[in-house]
């Protein structure tokens, strides 16, 4: 039978801004299809990452804007299938093309005070709805593992309560058309990066851990931060996985729509608005944590991407980062490679951070064919 996982190519770019405009290329290796599959890709996502507050004098004032949303507007992109053709022969201003409507509800509050507090979001939650249906076999699993974290503000464990994150795959169907049951990565903590740390980070293509790009506030590791890019304690294992069961028929393959991952970082919210005085615009956590993810004991066993993907690009149906439905989807087939350009406009505002740092993405699906469920 035929069968469809999640892929996606990705690349962060980290320039230092000039006074005047500039164009770079991702790196082309990053979006070559080296797999014996066809991939659809269906979307164009692009996420500034690693920003945690507006930068400049008037960052911590009640009307200032995000780095984030300045940067991302400011960008423009194209994309070309290696040696056969160009998709938009005009670079693609990312402010101007409609985007889905994937933002997380909002998290400003108009307390009692004087200023207006800015919370990094109502829930905490990013979502993915898969574009086609997974189908995991009766002793398959899937593995999903959050990244370490470079966090935007402070000590955690010190200044404020350890974040925590939660997974859960959605099951496809059940009773009246509902949805079942999910299968559930439990909170655990997410862990610090340790920045001083050289080694062990080139999966991430070096933005994360690296210091977060923030003029404002320091991030001062912890005793017990990690080095290693994706901890034990973070994994989403086939073990806990496939003993959930979470299909209405035991011992038959069960059917997933989507997955979500919801980050608890309230604790580091308050810190930030203490400090700030309410003012600063608190970067979700989405865009400071890289993903990995692959099925097992079942469909390909292959990475769905290359490890470290930024979680908001990973989860493109409610997310911080901007998201773009091709109206016409495309086929990379076994072999075939993406070139992606941004254009880089002057930093001529100053509330502007001194780094772009933007990564891009490319999202579809894999068809597999020939596989037993």
């Amino acid at each position: 039978m035929t069968i469809y996982e999640p892929r996606a190519f990705w690349d962060v770019l980290r320039v230092e801004a000039t006074d005047t405009a500039q164009s770079a290329q991702m790196n082309r290796n990053h979006f070559y299809n080296g797999t014996r599959w066809p991939i659809t890709i269906t979307k164009l996502g692009i996420a500034p990452v690693q920003y945690g507050f507006s930068t400049g004098l008037g960052a911590l004032g009640a009307g200032s804007r995000s780095v984030e949303s300045l940067v991302a507007q400011g960008l423009s992109l194209q994309l070309a299938a290696r040696q056969r053709y160009d998709f938009n022969s005009n670079a693609m201003a990312s402010g101007n093309v409609t985007t889905k409507p994937t933002a997380l509800p909002s998290g400003d509050l108009v307390p009692s005070g004087l200023f207006e507090v800015r919370q990094s979001s109502k829930y905490g939650a990013v979502h993915c709805k898969f574009d086609r249906t997974l189908s995991v076999p009766a002793k398959g699993a899937v593995e999903f593992t959050p990244s370490i974290c470079a966090y935007p503000a402070g000590t955690p464990g010190v200044d404020y309560e350890y974040p925590t994150f939660g997974v859960a795959f959605h099951e496809f169907g059940g009773q009246l058309s509902f949805g079942g049951q999910a299968r559930i990565k439990q909170r655990a903590e997410l862990i610090a990066a340790d920045i001083s740390a050289p080694t062990g980070f080139a999966v991430y293509n070096g933005w994360v851990p690296q210091v977060p790009v923030n003029s404002q506030f320091a991030f001062v590791p912890p005793a017990n931060a990690q080095s290693v890019p994706f901890p034990p304690s973070h994994v989403f294992t086939a073990k806990e996985f496939v003993t959930q069961d979470a299909s209405t028929r035991p011992g038959q393959p069960s059917f997933y729509d989507g997955v979500t991952v919801m980050i608890d970082q309230l604790a580091l919210d308050d810190y930030t608005i203490t400090i700030a005085n309410g003012g600063a615009s608190i970067a979700n956590l989405a865009n400071f944590v890289g993903v990995r993810a692959r099925m097992t004991e079942g469909g390909t066993k292959e990475e769905w991407w290359r490890p470290g993907m930024p979680l908001s690009l990973c989860c493109h149906d409610q997310t911080p980062a901007l998201i773009h439905e091709l109206p016409v989807p495309f086929t990379m087939e076994p072999g075939e490679q993406l070139e992606v350009f941004l254009n880089i406009p002057a930093a001529a505002d100053p509330e502007v951070a001194e780094t772009y740092s933007v990564a891009v993405a490319v999202l579809g699906f894999a068809t597999i064919e020939g596989v037993t469920v």
